[in-house]
This record gives C-alpha cells, sequence and structure tokens, in this order.
C-alpha cells in the first residue's frame, strides 16, 4: 500500500506540463553546447539512475521529447550521452528515496562514469565495473 501511495504522489508531483521550462532548459543546453563546442570542450552528458518507482511512472512523452531534443543536440554538437536510467546495476537498495542516490549509489555511479568516460577517451579498461 504505502508503494501505491507512492506512485500517486510521484505522478501528482512529476506529471504537470512545463512547457515553458522545457523550452527554457532547451535553450539553456544549447548555450552551454555551442560555448562547450567553440571552446573545444568535449561533453559528456549524464542521464543518472533511478529507482523502480521513478521509472515505472515516469511520464514517457516527456521522456520520448527529451530524448529527442537530446538526439538533435548530439548531432549537432558531437558530444557523448552515458544514459544511466535502465541500468540494472542500481537496485531500489542503492537509493535514500524515490530519487537519490545513497553513499554505496553514488560511488557505484562515479565509478561507472569514470569508467565510462575511460573508455570513451582511451585511458583504460573497466569490464569489472560494467558487470555490476
Amino acid at each position: 500500500m504505502a508503494g501505491h501511495r507512492a506512485a500517486i504522489l510521484f505522478k501528482r508531483i512529476f506529471s504537470k506540463p512545463y512547457e515553458k521550462t522545457f523550452i527554457e532548459n532547451k535553450g539553456i543546453l544549447e548555450a552551454f553546447l555551442t560555448y562547450l563546442k567553440m571552446n573545444n570542450i568535449k561533453a559528456l552528458l549524464y542521464f543518472p539512475p533511478f529507482p523502480d518507482i521513478f521509472k515505472r511512472n515516469i511520464d514517457s512523452i516527456m521522456q520520448k521529447r527529451t530524448h529527442n531534443v537530446i538526439n538533435e543536440f548530439q548531432k549537432k554538437y558531437n558530444f557523448d550521452i552515458l544514459d544511466l536510467t535502465y541500468d540494472k546495476g542500481f537496485s531500489d537498495e542503492l537509493f535514500c528515496d524515490w530519487s537519490h542516490l545513497n553513499a554505496e549509489g553514488a560511488n557505484l555511479a562515479t565509478e561507472k562514469i569514470n569508467c565510462y568516460m575511460d573508455k570513451i577517451w582511451g585511458k583504460s579498461d573497466c569490464e569489472k565495473i560494467d558487470e555490476r
């Protein structure tokens, strides 16, 4: 029952159409990516992991719109993406609430980010972290 109440609360909090905020955030991201490209700085866009309640209740339309913008920007600005949203290595026990990692989860996310950067930018081999 507690999980059901949490899902209802989650939907009430996050299922709101914030069109102006979406457009503003898109502009902020594009300005940032433009700055990075102009200064020859390689970017990595990171999507953090989330617990099951978040993944079950995510607004699929907003998620699709967000990914469409990211894909459009990736073609234009040539950045890397690390998407851990659905990474199976992050069980609910690695979260302290419905969206924030606890210390163990944060350490695992940091390891995965570092490993990914090492792989894409040619520094090391990280199979042991990928297997978690």
